[in-house]
């Protein structure tokens, strides 16, 4: 049985490096790795780190974002054709104006759905709002469920506390 690909935004390491909690739902999706598979992007790391670099003690948030997608196994994808496809085609189609200023975010879209992710977390509300492109939806693509932290972990992770 191959798992099923969870893309974290950039969101989802910042909310793992502040909150308990959240360190604890990425330990357990990743003790379930026949059923689930951790995975993010080179931009979501790089858009992560410009994030912490401004924080207090910035540098050493940064250390600890390395060290939790190594713990966690996270797979770090890089860019690809399918990526450069989905990164044109959202970039060029206007026609949901709630992402027009948000490239970073198309970006970060276009590789979970380059990989096939069911599951995308973040807690950008226009990022789950948007609507794909009709010529990427007859590419066959499809967008993954996207959802916070915390609604995973209710709706796929009931007994988790």
């Amino acid at each position: 049985m191959t798992p099923s690909l969870v893309f974290l935004d950039s969101w989802a390491f910042i909310e793992a490096i502040d909150f308990e909690d959240q360190k604890r739902t990425l330990a357990s999706i990743s003790k379930l790795d026949t059923q689930y598979k951790l995975v993010t992007s080179i931009t979501v790391i790089g858009e992560t780190c410009i994030k912490l670099r401004d924080k207090e003690n910035g540098y050493e948030l940064i250390t600890t974002l390395f060290q939790i997608l190594e713990k966690y196994n996270i797979e770090i994808i890089f860019p690809d054709y399918a990526i450069s496809l989905l990164c044109y085609h959202m970039g060029m189609d206007d026609h949901d104006s709630r992402m027009i200023h948000q490239p970073t975010d198309k970006v970060h879209l276009a590789y979970a759905i380059s990989q096939d992710c069911p599951f995308f977390i973040s807690r950008d509300q226009a990022l789950r709002d948007y609507i794909l492109p009709d010529s990427l939806i007859k590419k066959g693509f499809n967008k993954p469920e996207i959802l916070p932290f915390n609604d995973f972990k209710r709706k796929y992770f009931p007994h988790f506390r």
